[in-house]
Order: C-alpha cells, then structure tokens, then sequence
C-alpha cells in the first residue's frame, strides 16, 4: 500500500504475526520502538475476540511503548449477521475502555483497510516523536530487572518503575 497522506512522508512497517505462539519470542524486539499497533480479531470467532481481549491487549500494553497508538480492529465485516459472533458494539466498548481507536474491515474484500494504516499514521504522526538514546550514561534512567516479579509475559519481566 502507497498513500500519501501529508508531509512528512511516512514508511509504515508490517509485520504479521497472525497470533501464532512461535512468533511471540521476537514481538517484544519488533515492538520496541514501534509508533503504533494494530491488532485485530476475527468478528465471526468468539475465541479470536477473547483472546485479543484477554492476552493481546496486556501483551501490547507490557511490551509496547509507553505512547503507542492502538488501533483495534474486527475483521470479516462481510459475513452474513447469523455469523457474527462478536458485535461491533463489544469492539467498541472494548477499545474506548482501552483508549484505542475502532474499526471493522474486510480484508476479503479490502474494505477499510486502507484506513486502518492511514488513520495509525496520522495518529502516530501527530504525537511527538520520543528522544531516544542509544548509550547509558550517568543521567540515563535506568531500568531495574527483577526475577522475582514475573508476569504472564516472558518477555516483560521489567519493572517498569524508572530509578535514578
């Protein structure tokens, strides 16, 4: 996809993992200085929806940026009202309870898809962009690993409290 949106140019990077476990290792290296997320379920699978809801969102939340845009999307808009088994509603209410942004879209037939990486760029494009620093020096926050407290997330095992 090529859109251009407003100066400055922006390259968006995608990277796909369909939430497969043998992926889940190298989300952390992907996420780290990602501007935004996109995640999506599939509006017909109830599984998809609980999952996104009960282990992505917090994946995300613990292995993304502090400011990093979310943006949820139900897939597989097109299918039949018997088949929906999550409603657009529930989508709904769950990203405003997260403070992401909501979209359905059908990837079969590319509705809204476009929009879904616009609207992540313009998102992404108008929060400032972090100062990062490659070396640790004496003013650098350091950031404190504990064993002891783990989390459901092998690659968030950090304290997220920031000591000087």
């Amino acid at each position: 996809m090529s859109r251009t949106l407003d100066e400055p140019v922006v390259t968006c990077q995608v990277w796909d993992t369909a939430g497969m476990e043998r992926y889940r290792a190298l989300l952390p290296h992907y996420m780290r200085h990602a501007r935004c997320a996109v995640i999506v379920y599939d509006i017909s699978n109830r599984e998809s929806f609980d999952s996104v809801k009960n282990y992505w969102l917090d994946f995300v939340d613990c292995c993304g940026e502090e400011d990093l845009v979310k943006v949820l999307v139900g897939n597989k808009m097109d299918v039949p009202p018997g088949i929906r088994a999550v409603k657009a509603q529930e989508g709904e209410q769950l990203a405003i309870s997260r403070g992401m942004v909501f979209l359905e879209a059908s990837a079969k037939f590319g509705l809204n898809v476009d929009d879904i990486y616009v609207l992540a760029a313009k998102r992404a494009m108008a929060k400032p962009r972090p100062v990062r620093s490659d070396s640790v020096n004496s003013t650098s926050p350091v950031i404190k690993l504990d064993k002891r407290q783990q989390s459901k997330f092998a690659c968030c095992n950090v304290v997220r409290s920031i000591f000087k």
